[in-house]
């Protein structure tokens, strides 16, 4: 809906992303809490940008997205595991770390929340030490009508 030439994205809106490089946040298995510090859209201001996490201010449908850029991946790390996790994990994808380099994950996923509910991205890489870093990512979510 358009009113008064804004765009209503809806009664919960949030578009976040890094502003920095997150640097040396994994690679030995912790398991990272990616936060997304920076805010383009923050309607209720349900996203903390200081602790990565959205609060469902009510019940409903969310739908979420997220794209995040691990960077220093070495050929001896053994996996990295990419979760969209809340009150309970809901999403989690693992790939196999068999090259040296860039890692880009992405996922859209639709979620229905109780109220006080909580999402947020993790990221895990583990079989190394702690040099892989977060770049260019970004997490949005809106309620659906």
């Amino acid at each position: 809906m358009i009113a008064n030439n804004k765009v209503n994205l809806g009664r919960t809106t949030f578009i976040a992303n890094t502003s920095t490089t997150h640097s040396n946040v994994t690679g030995d298995g912790t398991v990272y809490t990616v936060i997304f510090d920076t805010t383009t859209a923050n309607e209720g201001s349900n996203y903390n940008t200081s602790t990565g996490i959205f609060t469902a201010p009510v019940a409903g449908n969310y739908l979420f997205n997220t794209t995040v850029e691990l960077t220093g991946i070495t050929s001896a790390m053994t996996y990295a595991q990419y979760a969209i996790a809340g009150t309970v994990t809901v999403y989690v994808n693992a790939y196999e770390c068999s090259y040296s380099g860039t890692l880009i994950v992405s996922a859209p996923l639709t979620l229905a929340l109780a109220q006080g509910a909580t999402v947020a991205v993790t990221i895990q890489v583990a079989g190394g030490t702690k040099v892989v870093s977060i770049a260019n990512s970004f997490f949005s979510g809106f309620q659906i009508l």
